[in-house]
């Protein structure tokens, strides 16, 4: 058994030595302070060298790793983590607060707005201690004009956008001063002053009703200075009577309302009885019917005398007394003789009311 033995050990021996295997072990570690490298027969192991303490430091390596900021929008304030790695593997989420302000800016806009009246102010009947604005109760937008020239107290020339247009004020009636037929009426140029005060040379908002236009290819507005319509103002003072043309009657009853403060109080054309033509024919054949209108104080009695060419007066069925309504008015329509001399005939209207008395006189021609 011993010989077995002793033979496998000197073929083992033999097998490492023809292999070129060396059995020294290695080399020792580099000696650090402190230690003595001992080999086990399968390793070297640090010994402590008597009388020396060795301190062992842990070194972490930290690498941290932040979210890029964003802009929160409107006005949030966002929470981004930051995350730490070791090199134990330990992960640890520190959260980190970051205040973010935003600011917005809106940029400036020009609105071009303008405003007028849907519901006109209600009707009621004034005392003359009474004074009714002339101002829409709520406003909308209209368009913008300038105004150069004032025509007479109800009528004016503007510019819009480089173009001139002629504007004939809705609702109301001022006495005539620049007809073609019909001679100034009394107060007539005062209320042309008092437009020209109110409008010339001014950038005026033109409100539109129904209509566009009349028969006159004129355009038909409400005309405000800022917020002061111009037609309620006229007819508030009584430079203007306020006068409905259908289908634009938007501010009719406020209109009224503002007309009978100027009656009670007397202001302008109510101030005192006058005689207001407001249609006469240029001319008229014989054999063809004439007719005139005019505007007086409301109850006045009014007679109508018509002097034809031969000097006689005229005794034509039409031509008889009457008395004025409500808004003053009176017309009359008569008809002139197929034998009747051409040339100028005269009218001649007198208006009576309490004791007051007014009288006016036109002409006409009578053609064969």
């Amino acid at each position: 058994m011993k010989t077995s033995k002793f033979i496998c050990f000197l073929v083992g021996v033999i097998l490492l030595l023809s292999a070129g295997v060396s059995c020294k072990p290695p080399a020792a570690p580099a000696e650090s302070t402190g230690l003595t490298y001992v080999f086990d027969g399968t390793g070297y192991v640090a010994k402590t060298n008597p009388g020396v303490t060795v301190t062992t430091t842990a070194i972490t390596k930290t690498t941290a790793i932040t979210t890029p900021q964003t802009t929160a929008y409107p006005h949030t304030t966002p929470t981004y983590p930051t995350v730490t790695s070791t090199t134990n593997r330990t992960t640890i989420l520190t959260t980190t607060t970051q205040s973010v302000t935003t600011t917005t800016t809106t940029p400036a806009v020009t609105t071009t707005t303008t405003t007028i009246t849907t519901t006109p102010a209600t009707t009621t009947t004034t005392a003359p201690s009474t004074t009714t604005p002339t101002t829409p109760a709520t406003p909308i937008t209209v368009g913008e004009a300038k105004v150069i020239r004032v025509i007479d107290g109800d009528t004016i020339d503007v510019e819009i956008q480089g173009k001139s247009y002629r504007v004939r004020y809705i609702g109301i009636d001022t006495p005539e001063t620049v007809h073609s037929v019909i001679p100034p009426q009394p107060l007539g140029a005062e209320a042309t002053a008092r437009n020209k005060e109110l409008v010339d040379g001014k950038t005026v908002r033109l409100e539109k009703d129904v209509s566009e236009t009349d028969s006159y290819d004129r355009l038909l507005r409400y005309v405000y200075v800022g917020d002061m319509c111009v037609n309620a103002e006229l007819v508030k003072w009584g430079y203007a009577w306020a006068s409905s043309y259908p289908p634009d009657t938007r501010y009719d009853s406020w209109f009224s309302t503002l007309q009978n403060e100027a009656k009670n109080s007397k202001r302008g054309l109510w101030s005192q009885l006058n005689v207001h033509i407001t249609d006469l024919p240029l001319y008229v054949y014989r054999g063809k019917n004439a007719n005139i209108s005019i505007r007086t104080t409301s109850g006045s009695t009014c007679d109508i005398q018509v002097r034809l060419p031969s000097g006689s007066i005229s005794t034509a069925s039409g031509l008889i007394q009457k008395t004025a309504g409500s808004d003053g008015k009176v017309s009359w329509e008569w008809k002139i003789g197929s034998t009747t001399k051409p040339g100028t005939a005269t009218i001649t209207i007198t208006a009576s009311y309490s004791s007051e008395t007014s009288s006016q006189q036109v002409t006409f021609e009578i053609k064969q």
